[in-house]
């Protein structure tokens, strides 16, 4: 599997104005997106829909464009 690299604002960049979003299904894609570039055994699609389905709690981080560079899910 091919590494992506990903780009992520830091202060000193100009896209600074993060925000902290709900995520839901249609999210999906992107996390999937990050997953598959951060993690040696990242988590597939179904892994992410059954804790949606579960519904655990997840949060995303976007940038000043709306994209999403970062996310997590808090399971009990």
């Amino acid at each position: 599997m091919e590494r992506v690299e990903l780009k992520v604002p830091t202060l000193d960049s100009e896209h600074t104005k993060l925000r902290f979003c709900a995520l839901g299904i249609a999210d999906l894609d992107a996390i999937i997106a990050i997953e598959e570039a951060v993690y040696e055994h990242p988590w597939t699609r179904g892994n992410f829909l059954d804790s949606f389905y579960s519904q655990h709690q997840s949060c995303g981080l976007r940038d000043d464009r709306g994209e999403l560079i970062g996310y997590f899910f808090v399971m009990p």
